[in-house]
């Protein structure tokens, strides 16, 4: 008897949102997926002013009441922004704003200006007796990236009851119980340097999240943006590493990783770091082969063409 299939495509959380479920319920679970993601944007977006991330940021230092699922957010943000040395950094809000990233869309188009070093976390309260949070007066996050990897993640525990799933918020996958046709699910991860297909990989249960400085790019006159800021300066990334794709178990940190392995600049740094953290990975430099982590080449039905 073939398995009852569901699947939608909607925009949501500023990008493109597909899930597709097979197993009994599936319909449910679509509209329990509809839901979730809304309310997760309510909560998280910074570019709402009624969400606990656009309170917090008008804060100016006082306690906030926010969601559970906000503490634990933020909670997670601090430990990542921790292990990897900072380099991935929610605190970059008002550099991003500074560089043009100024409205919930593909790309910014706002004037391109000059940002500052984030803040970092350190001195974020988390209090989950009274269910409140609170950031130093002047400092403002975005939890964009990390709030798509959760979501994807929450998605898949509330949800892992379906035989089959897969949820894409815009590139941060989560994907259990092997596709429907009786194989893992194929997840193309494109050589954005040329628009070609880097490699074709094969998960049956897992996680894969590219971050990439080659797209949501803008211009403002002779000058250029993208969406991905280096927190150490304040500004665009500019390094040797133009895309990383990380494969992991939950989405979350594949998403954070991804983004912290662009932001280090060079190849040996980033692989450095995945390697450190038991990820596979594809490590796109500007030019030239493609450095691999991990058994990453053992998920790939296609493997890219040329590797260090």
């Amino acid at each position: 008897m073939p398995l009852t299939a569901a699947t939608a495509t909607w925009l949501a959380m500023g990008t493109t949102v597909t899930v597709r479920l097979a197993g009994r319920g599936a319909e449910d679970g679509l509209g329990l997926a509809h839901r979730r993601i809304a309310e997760l944007e309510a909560r998280w977006s910074r570019f709402r002013p009624d969400s606990d991330v656009g309170r917090l940021n008008r804060a100016a230092g006082e306690a906030v009441p926010v969601h559970p699922e906000t503490l634990e957010l933020l909670d997670t943000a601090r430990t990542w922004w921790q292990v990897t040395g900072g380099r991935f950094d929610p605190t970059v809000a008002d550099a991003l704003m500074a560089a043009g990233y100024d409205g919930d869309r593909a790309a910014g188009h706002g004037p391109i200006g000059t940002g500052t070093p984030a803040p970092g976390l350190a001195d974020l309260v988390v209090d989950r007796r009274s269910s409140t949070a609170a950031l130093p007066e002047g400092v403002r996050i975005d939890l964009g990236g990390i709030g798509k990897g959760r979501t994807a993640d929450l998605l898949a525990a509330e949800l892992g009851h379906l035989d089959h799933g897969l949820v894409d918020l815009g590139g941060d996958l989560r994907v259990w119980g092997g596709a429907p046709e009786g194989h893992g699910w194929p997840v193309a991860v494109d050589d954005l340097r040329d628009g070609s297909q880097l490699a074709l990989l094969g998960l049956a249960d897992g996680a894969v999240a590219t971050s990439s400085t080659l797209v949501r790019r803008w211009r403002d006159g002779d000058r250029e943006a993208h969406h991905l800021i280096d927190p150490r300066t304040g500004q665009p990334v500019e390094g040797e590493v133009v895309s990383v794709t990380v494969v992991a178990g939950r989405a979350a940190p594949a998403e954070v990783l991804a983004k912290a392995g662009i932001v280090t600049g060079a190849v040996e740094a980033a692989t450095a770091l995945l390697a450190e953290h038991g990820v596979a990975a594809l490590v796109v430099p500007a030019e030239g082969p493609v450095a691999v982590v991990g058994e990453v080449l053992d998920l790939c039905w296609t493997p890219p063409r040329e590797v260090r």
